[in-house]
């Protein structure tokens, strides 16, 4: 039986020299922090996403609080999506303001623009889209359009998807502002945690340099705002450079994958695939199916894991039917329907970009084999 793990960072020999013979410059300089290999992974990454700006931090997450900070959320609502990791939401309320959910498109996996508009309210400030597992959805324009109607503020949470791009715009340039997450887990890594703030706006990347290193601003030692200490280190800089110049062929080989599973996949009837709008690249942080009836998840999970295949999901539960979010805000089932129904159905497969032939055959094999014993009608 093979063991097929759902993700693992991209590293081929010769970046592993590479980030070696970084780290021996690393150790014998013994700067840590805010040395070349941050600027150079920040210059690297604005390039590749066609941003002016990229801002490091030493996660995601505080990546998004910097940019709620930023446009000043306090007292004030933040629409995000219920299907998305909870720190999405949570760092609206770790700036002070309210997150209010809204629910998704069954087709895209991210937000639905209509559903967005009926909870805009005179406290909204922001609109924020998550392009889930990757996808950016084709109703971008139209989220935009809304914001700019309403002068609200729109981030786009990309912690999914870097290399992503739809009709030759990529992810990270589409907002006011995007966060990316370089988690060991993600498309890219910066190796452990870390995250990426791009923007164009000159002001915005200021605020987050300075509020990323305790507040600083021009002159070391004196702090001109209230900050915190959200650096990323030299290592994982070095780290995140490497991998962003890999990027490319990361996205290719992740796509080609993707490819081979929705030729399979999309021909079997108690199975549906997520397909890529033209014009659309994607880098596949998962590959998401979705069961029909009588196909169960939690079968269908267990008898793949037996098959040494691990499965994820795509945010089951959903933020609004997390215990916590349940007893602070007072969310219930059925509040947003489409995303319960799709979430509860959705599996996501093993997909990397180091996947070898045998491993994905293996995969599908499993998958088929999986379908029939636990339904074998």
């Amino acid at each position: 039986m093979m063991n097929v793990p759902t993700t693992k960072p991209y590293f081929p020999p010769e970046d592993i020299e590479e980030i070696l013979k970084g780290m021996e410059e690393i150790l014998s300089s013994g700067r840590f922090i805010k040395g070349r290999f941050l600027s150079a992974f920040e210059e690297e990454f604005a390039r590749f996403v066609g941003a002016r700006y990229a801002i490091a931090t030493s996660s995601g997450t505080a990546a998004l609080e910097l940019v709620y900070r930023y446009f000043d959320v306090k007292g004030k609502e933040v629409i995000t999506p219920t299907n998305t990791f909870i720190a999405t939401s949570n760092a609206v309320l770790f700036a002070g303001g309210r997150p209010v959910l809204a629910d998704m498109d069954a087709d895209t996996l991210c937000l639905d623009v209509a559903d967005v508009e009926k909870r805009v309210t005179p406290q909204t400030c922001g609109v924020v889209l998550v392009h889930m597992v990757g996808f950016i959805t084709p109703q971008i324009e139209k989220i935009r359009s809304l914001c700019k109607e309403r002068n609200l503020f729109f981030v786009e949470d990309a912690s999914h998807a870097h290399g992503a791009s739809y009709n030759g715009i990529k992810a990270g340039t589409w907002g006011d502002a995007a966060v990316f997450s370089c988690l060991a887990t993600k498309v890219m890594t910066t190796g452990g945690v870390g995250g990426v703030i791009t923007t164009n706006t000159e002001n915005l990347a200021l605020f987050a340099r300075s509020l990323r290193f305790h507040g600083e601003d021009k002159t070391r030692g004196i702090q001109d705002r209230i900050g915190n200490n959200w650096m990323l280190s030299e290592p994982q800089a070095l780290i995140g450079y490497v991998q962003t110049k890999r990027l490319s062929e990361i996205v290719e080989k992740r796509m080609a994958i993707a490819k081979r599973y929705d030729e399979v996949f999309g021909e079997i009837s108690r199975l549906k695939i997520f397909s890529l709008p033209g014009g659309a690249t994607c880098g596949y942080y998962k590959y998401p199916l979705l069961l029909q009836a009588p196909l169960v998840r939690s079968n269908i999970i267990k008898a793949l894991e037996e098959n040494g295949v691990a499965t994820g999901g795509s945010y089951w539960p959903p933020c609004h039917l997390q215990p916590v979010y349940k007893k602070e805000f007072g969310y219930k089932e059925g509040d947003f329907p489409i995303a319960e129904d799709i979430l509860s159905r959705v599996v996501t497969l093993p997909i990397y970009a180091g996947m070898t032939d045998e491993e994905i055959a293996y995969v599908i094999d499993a998958v088929k084999r999986s379908i029939v014993i636990t339904n074998p009608r």
